[in-house]
């Protein structure tokens, strides 16, 4: 949408509405210029199993909103693109639709991987995973079970005595240096005890037994940690983790990492951080060109090549949203650089706050080798608001390589990335969209702990209090199939009642919800999750892919609960995974008859029914979720046999292809409408 400068009478007008006080001055876009009204805030609530919205019956005919364009992944800056989102916002509209449902609108960060031992992406390239067993044994990556971290876990099934470890050998045997890690954790779901080593140096074993570090003797997900003061010679560590069961039996591991706050490394970078570069020249984040053994830690690092003058990257805390990090209580910044020049290192602190030095000042010889350096932290000032913990630039044309980034000797505290800049919310009521508001929870993390629920709590508060006022704020969702973790129901569904009691506390304008996977864990007392356990919740939002029909879904809904329901993901895929070619007919079928059934359960139009609406999954296709984020994959990840294009042992659905609309390519990125978008539309208006 075009926008025009605007007049300065409207300038003007503006600075005298913002001074009003018997409402809230809001700025709406129209079709040649800004203009500015005072709205008063959507009242939301909730009669029944009727959503009101100002006191009126509403029905959500809306969209799952992630708008990621070809060649950019799931950290892509969406809620900075004003010209991709205003013009979804005008077709979203355009469709009839009244709603879009976002996910991370806030998010709570808990960053705390030093160095990566074992994760979904693997073990460090620069090791071997090794196993031993005596009397039979298997070892294997699997799906069978739900993990802490991502979708898989590492499984090993015991007839006598069985284990494995990660030893640092490949090409051949070399050490890490982990004195700056603050613990070793990992994941453990076990029938027995387990022992527990490291080799520092080679041929000095260390061992542990996970009954000394709180794990509780029973067969579920559990954390355990080991302080990184129980071992000792960590400058030189050769296994970083070996794991044994001495008897019979099955156990499962997983996101097995030394603890600390590493911006760079092999195992990637941080949640919530964005990598930008500088100047011209050929960057990569992953360069292997040396190959195992050959860098200090792993078998990547970071290569920055000039084409001219200068050139440079560096680490934001800037995804979903802007925040910062808390590096007051590190000893150092460490990293490994190879340069023929000098470099100078920045950090942000807080955000426009630059701080500069230069890697000479640090002990850098001059020569082109491998050298750590090290700027103790009293170097740098407000470490407690840190918008950019690292940032390297030269100022010359010469290449360089960096390598282990880390603030040595801390865990950094969680960090809460909630939206601030109002711009999107404004194009959405300019629209009048109105937006569900999406506040992302980490699946990983152990919501028994105290200190977890009271940031996650903080965080989600502090989405409400910002944009409790705002009128095109629908609803709160805290947190996304969360429930589908068997080993935190418990703790997951208490959490949810105390944020939602919380959120009641400072905003009572606005519903709250939670999104399960399906309604299997509704109604269920012995989990915390019957209407009685949640008298503060006020919806539920469930995702279910049930092919072309809902079935039983409402009336076994019914039963489970008497708070509305909103169907927060459902749809179809646009591939036909049998041929792999496209087929909007049958997403446009499906969709049109699962909308049906929808429209037939509405209790807006009938307040013995169950159902507020629906946002279909989803707007547009997104081309990162197979893992190279320049092609439209044709893979499918998983198996649902509700869908046409089942195929017993195959899976069939693929994640790119969700969308209503779809994306050209990669070079001209254009939004297409497919079948589904015009048969909504026709049902929508």
């Amino acid at each position: 949408m075009q926008k025009n400068t605007c007049p300065l009478a409207i300038i003007l007008a503006s600075l005298v509405l913002s001074s009003v006080a018997s409402g809230v001055v809001y700025y709406t876009y129209c079709e040649t210029k800004f203009s500015a009204e005072i709205i008063e805030k959507t009242v939301v609530t909730v009669d029944g199993r009727r959503l009101l919205v100002n006191g009126s019956p509403f029905t959500v005919k809306g969209v799952c909103y992630s708008p990621t364009p070809p060649g950019e992944g799931p950290d892509f800056f969406w809620w900075h693109a004003q010209e991709i989102y205003e013009n979804d916002f005008e077709n979203i509209r355009s469709m009839g639709a009244n709603t879009i449902r976002t996910y991370n609108a806030g998010v709570t960060y808990f960053n705390d991987a030093y160095y990566w031992v074992y994760h979904d992406d693997g073990i460090p390239l620069d090791s071997y995973l090794w196993t031993w067993q005596g009397g039979g044994g298997s070892f294997t990556e699997t799906y069978e079970i739900t993990p802490p971290e991502g979708t898989k876990s590492f499984k090993t099934v015991s007839a006598n005595w069985a284990g494995w470890g990660i030893f640092l050998a490949n090409p051949s045997a070399h050490t890490i240096n982990l004195s700056g890690a603050t613990a070793l954790k990992f994941w453990v779901k076990t029938t027995a005890n387990l022992k527990v080593e490291i080799e520092a140096p080679q041929g000095n074993t260390q061992t542990k037994y996970i009954s000394n570090y709180g794990w509780d003797g029973t067969n579920n997900w559990q954390e355990i940690t080991i302080p990184a003061s129980h071992w000792s010679n960590l400058n030189q560590v050769y296994c970083p983790f070996k794991i044994t069961m001495e008897t019979s039996g099955t156990f499962y591991i997983d996101k097995v990492r030394w603890t600390g706050f590493s911006p760079y490394s092999d195992g990637g970078i941080p949640g919530g951080v964005k990598i930008l570069t500088w100047g011209d020249g050929y960057f990569e984040a992953r360069y292997t060109g040396f190959g195992p053994g050959n860098v200090p830690e792993g078998g990547r690092c970071f290569l920055t090549q000039p084409s001219g003058s200068y050139a440079g990257w560096g680490l934001f805390l800037a995804l979903p949203h802007d925040h910062t990090v808390d590096l007051s209580g590190a000893s150092a910044l460490k990293f490994w650089v190879k340069t023929p020049v000098n470099l100078k290192i920045e950090i942000e602190a807080p955000k426009g706050n630059i701080q500069s030095y230069y890697i000479s000042q640090f002990g850098w010889d001059g020569t082109n080798n491998w050298q750590e350096i090290t700027i103790p932290a009293e170097n740098w000032e407000n470490l407690d608001k840190v918008y950019s913990p690292f940032m390297i630039t030269v100022e010359t044309n010469q290449t360089f390589y960096v390598d282990f980034v880390r603030w040595e000797n801390f865990v950094p505290p969680p960090q809460h990335a909630i939206l601030e800049n109002r711009d999107i919310l404004d194009a959405a009521w300019s629209q009048r969209l109105y937006v569900i508001m999406g506040y992302w929870v980490d699946r990983s993390v152990d919501m028994s702990k105290s200190w977890v629920r009271e940031n996650l709590k903080e965080g989600f508060l502090k989405l409400v209090n910002k944009w409790k006022d705002h009128p095109a704020v629908l609803m709160w969702a805290f947190g996304n199939e969360v429930d589908v973790y068997p080993a935190r129901k418990e703790n997951w569904f208490s959490l949810v009642q105390a944020v939602a009691f919380a959120a009641k506390q400072v905003d009572n304008n606005h519903p709250v919800m939670t999104v399960n996977q399906d309604i299997t864990r509704i109604g269920d007392p012995s989990i915390g999750s019957a209407d009685e356990n949640l008298t503060s919740l006020d919806i539920w939002g469930v995702n279910v892919y049930y092919g072309s029909s809902f079935g039983n879904l409402f009336s076994n809904y019914k039963v489970k609960s008497s708070k509305p329901l909103l169907l927060a993901e459902w749809g179809c895929d646009a591939l036909d995974a049998r041929d792999n070619t496209e087929n909007q007919l049958m997403q446009k079928l499906y969709i049109e008859n699962l909308w049906d059934e929808i429209s037939e359960n509405l209790s807006a139009e009938n307040e013995n029914r169950v159902c507020i609406g629906g946002t279909v999954f989803e707007w547009s296709d997104e081309w990162w979720k197979a893992g190279n984020y320049e092609i439209h994959d044709n893979l499918a990840t998983w198996a649902n046999p509700n869908y046409y294009d089942y195929v017993a042992g195959q899976n069939n659905m693929n994640e790119e292809w969700w969308g209503i609309m779809k994306l050209t390519s990669l070079e001209s990125p254009v939004k297409i409408p497919r079948l589904a978008y015009y048969a909504l539309k026709e049902k929508w208006t």
